[in-house]
């Protein structure tokens, strides 16, 4: 069964599904720093996803296994906000 987005801003809904995001599953699968280096997703959004996941029984996937390249490489800088 597949668990859909839930409602958050139009910029986080067209980011989420320009990368072929429609469900909770498929969010799942990908590391929380990606979806948060999107455009147009925000700090509210991420709040909405955090706990969309959670009420599902489901979170983040860890690591950088399903990030593009290029976003893998900026993750320490990501997730330290070291962004000199």
């Amino acid at each position: 069964m597949s668990t859909p987005l839930p409602v958050t801003s139009a910029p986080a809904h067209r980011a989420l599904t320009a990368q072929g995001i429609a469900t909770l599953e498929q969010l799942s699968t990908y590391p929380e720093a990606w979806v948060a280096s999107l455009h147009g997703v925000g700090p509210k959004a991420m709040r909405l996803l955090r706990v969309a996941l959670t009420d599902a029984g489901y979170g983040f996937a860890a690591g950088a296994e399903r990030m593009p390249s290029e976003v893998a490489a900026a993750t320490p800088v990501l997730q330290t906000g070291d962004r000199t």
